[in-house]
């Protein structure tokens, strides 16, 4: 049994189904982490049914598995509170709570306040690596678990420089850097831009560079396809011009370029990107 080294979010875990109920023990007398998948949300008993290893079914009760209070937005539909609905199916922490006769009852809670106190002593320039979870219905604030299931937001004047449609922009646990812009009880704010320290004067003509494609970028008198606006970085915007090949790209998808010029810095409402690429045909 292996005792966390390190933050990591919830869902780049993988269930060990070698684990045997010695193992289980194990981690109750020493209160080890472990992963778990989440597979039935049973109502009556208000408890999640969650998968432990091979033939190992375990229970994590509702009030157990998160540090939130449990809220219920569409009672008029559903009795499950929202934070227990979204766990059904997913790759969970959790600490073994007790063990009665056969029946093993679990804690995501417990887990949870440990990494909370690991991640608030943490110095504010720190970088933690968060998982992309998912959005609002808007678009303007981005979710992630920077570790063991602790969501954090970020808004979307911290996200990226770069116009793009967080929701179809992003993969689900698509790994970002991000340092922490406020604490409140149990909410964190988180900003990509603060955790990113490359600016528009640490680059170079000639710099190869890998960026993620965003919106496309049309010649305004023939309409045909010149290039994308792409993602450098959180900070770093710029205009990349198709290669070569004239090859198109998906929305998303990281690509390599090279820089071709860098303009003095100046603000968007001035110009927009200051940065032009070519990509290259690889």
């Amino acid at each position: 049994m292996k005792v966390r080294k390190e933050l990591k979010a919830e869902c780049l875990y993988y269930v060990d189904y070698s684990l045997t109920v010695e193992d289980v023990i194990e981690a109750y007398e020493n209160q080890f982490t472990l992963t778990g998948y989440v597979i039935k949300i049973d109502e009556e008993a208000r408890v999640l049914k969650v998968v432990l290893g091979d033939g190992i079914i375990a229970e994590l009760p509702w009030e157990e598995s998160t540090i939130q209070p449990l809220v219920i937005k569409h009672p008029e539909t559903t009795n499950v509170p929202d934070q227990v609905a979204y766990l059904k199916c997913k790759v969970i922490r959790i600490k073994v709570k007790a063990i009665l006769g056969k029946k093993i009852i679990l804690s995501r809670k417990d887990n949870m306040l440990e990494a909370w106190k690991e991640i608030v002593s943490k110095p504010k320039q720190h970088v933690f690596y968060g998982a992309y979870l998912n959005t609002n219905k808007s678009g303007t604030m981005i979710f992630y678990d920077i570790g063991e299931g602790i969501t954090a937001a970020c808004n979307i004047f911290e996200f990226t420089e770069c116009r793009v449609d967080v929701k179809s922009w992003m993969k689900y646990s698509e790994i970002h850097e991000l340092c922490i812009s406020k604490l409140d009880k149990h909410e964190i704010t988180v900003s990509r831009k603060k955790a990113c320290k490359k600016t528009y004067e640490d680059f170079k003509t000639c710099d190869i560079l890998n960026v993620k494609i965003g919106k496309p970028v049309y010649n305004p008198e023939t309409n045909e396809l010149e290039g994308y606006h792409v993602e450098v970085n959180a900070r770093v915007d710029a205009i990349a011009d198709l290669p070569q090949s004239k090859k198109k790209y998906k929305y998303g998808t990281i690509v390599r370029a090279a820089v071709r010029k860098v303009k003095p810095f100046r603000p968007k409402s001035e110009g927009g990107p200051t940065m032009s690429l070519e990509i290259l045909d690889i």
